[in-house]
């Protein structure tokens, strides 16, 4: 059906920020290059709260949820993969809100604690170095940053998962 309101809120969208060109790295994940506008960062808050509108009615991260979480980190872990539980950058309104809503940072302890894996999460990185060009989504650029912290946590706590270079 046809939605006056979410088809103006997608066109404003496109005068925030433009895709400017997309990287494909050797393992097939696609990074987004992103041109910003002069409002984006007033947009960013506009875009995050029509994500939180869609967190408050889609109970997204349910029992079920977490439940098929934990049977994926067992079948992953007895073919000896090694886990760690990220929390991924989020907007400030919408970490807020899912951590009221879903109760998210004890979940995901109570799952690392009983799964015996380690729970890592860089809330720091966020407002510096990380730009969610949707409010959601990093680009290209912030995915570099997520990938090289998360590289420099497992150097420093998990030296014995690093594999030689031949």
């Amino acid at each position: 059906s046809f939605d006056l309101r979410d088809s103006l809120y997608n066109i404003r969208i496109q005068s925030w920020f433009r895709i400017s060109s997309m990287e494909i790295d050797n393992f097939g994940h696609l990074g987004l290059h992103v041109d910003y506008n002069e409002d984006w960062l007033r947009a960013q808050d506009v875009m995050a709260e029509k994500q939180i509108l869609r967190i408050r009615a889609g109970k997204f991260l349910n029992e079920i949820y977490w439940e098929e979480l934990k049977n994926y980190i067992h079948e992953f872990q007895s073919k000896g993969t090694k886990i760690v539980l990220m929390r991924m950058p989020e907007h400030r309104y919408i970490r807020v809100v899912n951590d009221d809503i879903y109760n998210i940072d004890n979940k995901m302890i109570e799952l690392a604690h009983s799964n015996n894996i380690d729970l890592i999460d860089f809330p720091d990185i966020m407002e510096s170095d990380i730009r969610l060009f949707d409010a959601v989504h990093p680009d290209f650029e912030g995915s570099v940053v997520i990938s090289k912290t998360l590289a420099k946590w497992v150097y420093k706590n998990r030296p014995e998962w690093l594999v030689p270079a031949q």
